[in-house]
């Protein structure tokens, strides 16, 4: 794993093996790139997929909670830590690197938490090449939101840290958690309009 140092202002930018993160200057990062071998192997992990996935952390220098972004090789979640501790109290869905599987498929999937199924996973799910996308995460002033950003656009978060989490690529409510909500993202992150 490797430390970085706070960019002064803005964003810094970095390339590891592939993926293009960019990081808040607010907040500590860890960045690690997840390597072939390193992730169990499942039937549903289609080998293209398990060669890199994505993990990117931050802490909040305010609130103490720690944001998450983690790609197992089937899906990648977005996670908030309670303040001061490593301990997870809310979740996001973010994307599959799988086709979404049915419903009856899910409980077959062990080791990691699943992708989402059809019907729940939208038309824009399913992303095989996650390196084609610059990604960051963003907070709330106060540290309790934050939001997993693809080239700019925000696509799933954690308010208040509470659950469930919203993901763009959900069409519908479930175990995945909630459907996109633009006005509470704008209100909770003060974007303008």
């Amino acid at each position: 794993m490797q430390r970085l140092s706070q960019a002064s202002g803005g964003f810094a930018s970095i390339r590891l093996a592939g993926p293009h993160i960019a990081l808040s200057s607010r907040a500590s990062c860890l960045v690690q790139p997840v390597k072939k071998g390193l992730l169990k192997k499942n039937k549903w992990a289609e080998e293209e997929h398990m060669n890199d996935s994505l993990f990117l952390s931050e802490k909040h220098p305010d609130s103490g909670r720690t944001a998450t972004f983690e790609d197992n090789g089937t899906s990648a979640w977005l996670y908030l830590s309670e303040s001061g501790s490593a301990k997870v109290v809310a979740d996001a869905w973010v994307f599959n690197r799988v086709t979404a599987p049915k419903n009856s498929e899910i409980a077959s999937y062990r080791g990691g938490p699943p992708p989402a199924a059809e019907g729940f996973a939208g038309p824009q799910a399913l992303c095989k090449d996650p390196f084609k996308y610059k990604w960051s995460l963003q907070w709330s002033d106060d540290g309790e939101s934050c939001a997993v950003v693809q080239d700019g656009q925000a696509i799933a978060m954690i308010t208040n840290g509470q659950r469930p989490g919203y993901s763009r690529h959900l069409m519908q409510k479930g175990p995945w958690g909630e459907p996109w909500n633009e006005v509470l993202y704008r209100s909770l992150m003060d974007q303008d309009g």
